[in-house]
């Protein structure tokens, strides 16, 4: 049988933007990744436009290699207070009312698979029988990269035993840090007697301390690390409360949007900040 030449006619996708704009958002430090991404084709053939185009190309950096933006900060404390780490894989889980928080970081950061974790409905819990489960969605990542990275911020695969110290994200990403971990292990809540509350709860001392210091860097005021018992728990927090928390709460969720963060306590904060307007009010 006679050899067929091979068809070496190139078949690519049209890109969804132009070289210009490549070029503009590659010189501004966007990832060849994100580039593929937002230009609609895959990363080998933007790797290859790109050298076309007589670009000489950065080294390779993973997602979370540098914490360069509120989105990846984001991560980062979502994964310290609620994620987990094995050797081959990154994961978060949250209600099925919170999948949107993963979506969008899976969006953010290119790569990821997002699917159902379990079920609503009655399970036997830590030996409790018919206690009341919500439904649950995961985020994983397959990536060594990513592993690497966060083992570099001081994660390991066993966090909620080793509690290691926790490498901080640039000052400057510190609101999306803070957003992350609270999200992940926080709570925002209106009390009984009429005032409201923002805590971080956690066993990790170098993350406690991390809130402690973003807390009184928004709202002027010491907040200390405060420790409690539960039955046989030891369980230690970090609190604002009244004005304090309106404050940080507006600070971490309805300033400098968009932000990625779940929905419910960004609603939290929006009736935080009208409790502060109602009580300033009365004050006058």
């Amino acid at each position: 049988m006679p050899h067929l030449p091979r068809n070496t006619e190139r078949r690519y996708r049209k890109r969804l933007i132009t070289d210009q704009e490549i070029l503009d958002l590659y010189e501004k430090g966007v990832s060849c990744k994100e580039l593929a991404l937002r230009a609609g084709i895959s990363n080998r053939q933007m790797t290859s436009d790109l050298t076309n185009m007589g670009i000489e190309l950065r080294p390779y950096r993973g997602w979370l290699d540098v914490i360069d933006s509120d989105a990846k900060a984001y991560a980062l404390g979502l994964i310290w207070s609620d994620g987990s780490l094995s050797k081959k894989t990154v994961a978060i889980v949250l209600q099925d009312t919170d999948a949107h928080v993963l979506r969008a970081l899976k969006e953010s950061s290119g790569f990821g698979h997002v699917a159902p974790f379990r079920k609503a409905g009655l399970k036997t819990v830590a030996g409790k029988e018919n206690v009341f489960c919500h439904a649950m969605t995961y985020l994983r990542w397959h990536s060594q990269d990513m592993l690497r990275a966060l083992r570099g911020y001081g994660l390991c695969e066993n966090k909620m035993k080793v509690l290691p110290e926790a490498v901080l994200p640039p000052r400057e990403y510190m609101r999306g840090f803070v957003r992350g971990l609270i999200d992940g292990d926080g709570h925002l809540s209106l009390r009984k007697n009429g005032d409201i509350l923002i805590a971080f709860s956690n066993h990790n001392e170098s993350l406690l301390r991390a809130v402690a210091d973003y807390f009184a860097n928004i709202s002027g005021k010491r907040h200390n690390i405060s420790r409690s018992h539960k039955g046989n728990h030891l369980i230690k927090n970090v609190m604002a409360s009244g004005p304090a928390a309106a404050v940080i709460a507006t600070e971490l969720y309805l300033m400098r949007a968009p932000t990625i963060a779940i929905e419910r306590k960004r609603q939290k904060a929006r009736l935080f900040g009208q409790w502060l307007i109602a009580r300033s009010a009365i004050a006058a």
